[in-house]
């Protein structure tokens, strides 16, 4: 439906533009001089002033054909910034697997997309990791998301969804951002005597495009979950 809109409106902008065209070229036309050898007819007050206005409009002619051109081009990269958006798939939960490792106090997560993720540098995903009070990661890698406007409205998205799990958590101390376009192992270190069971992960997969609702889904990282191997290329 969406493509079908943004076909139809582009058609339509397109029929503005040569009609638009063709009036000015009409009105190009209707400005030549005429063939010299005949003689001139008498013309009135009012049709000087049209030959004028004519001629005002023909000397302009370069410069509204540039502006339209320019319009063109504009609304037709708006559009397909719009089809793109629009038309690309959007990723669930259930599109994402993990295979999660914990070694003597290190802990590795690799996301493996069951489903290509969107292709656009407005996505941002994260691992969110819920710890027991006073207790930091160490060696973390990718390095920690700093603390910034973003992170904030992260949590508080975060502290809603939470609220409809049965055992909700606390809210993320920490923060590891991860380029779904390029999954890599998560990985960080935690003392020793923090029993595994008292550390909740959490993925977030978020995504804004121009004039499109915005994106944004959690899912829990638990010991159970396995993820089977990408499929082979054929």
């Amino acid at each position: 439906m969406n493509s079908l809109l943004l076909s139809t409106g582009s058609v339509a902008f397109a029929a503005a533009c040569l009609v638009l065209l063709s009036t000015l070229g009409w009105l190009l036309a209707a400005t030549r001089r005429r063939p010299s050898g005949a003689a001139a007819a008498p013309t009135s007050a009012k049709e000087t002033a049209d030959l004028s206005f004519l001629r005002m409009l023909r000397s302009a002619g370069p410069i509204l054909l540039g502006m339209l051109l320019v319009l063109a081009l504009g609304l037709a990269s708006i559009g397909f910034s719009l089809l793109r958006s629009l038309d690309s798939p959007r990723t669930e939960p259930g599109d994402i697997a993990f295979r999660l490792a914990v070694d003597r106090g290190l802990y590795e997560i690799q996301p493996v997309w069951q489903r290509a993720p969107e292709s656009s540098d407005r996505v941002r995903d994260a691992v969110l990791l819920v710890l027991p009070y006073g207790t930091a990661p160490a060696d973390a890698s990718p390095a920690l998301q700093s603390e910034s406007m973003e992170t904030r409205l992260l949590r508080s998205e975060f502290a809603a969804w939470a609220r409809s799990l049965p055992d909700p958590p606390a809210a993320p101390a920490y923060l590891i951002p991860v380029n779904p376009a390029r999954p890599e192992i998560v990985s960080f270190r935690l003392p020793e005597s923090i029993a595994p069971e008292a550390v909740r992960l959490f993925y977030a997969h978020g995504r804004t495009e121009p004039m499109d609702r915005p994106e944004l889904w959690f899912r829990e990282i638990e010991a159970s979950d396995s993820a089977s191997p990408p499929p082979a290329d054929r």
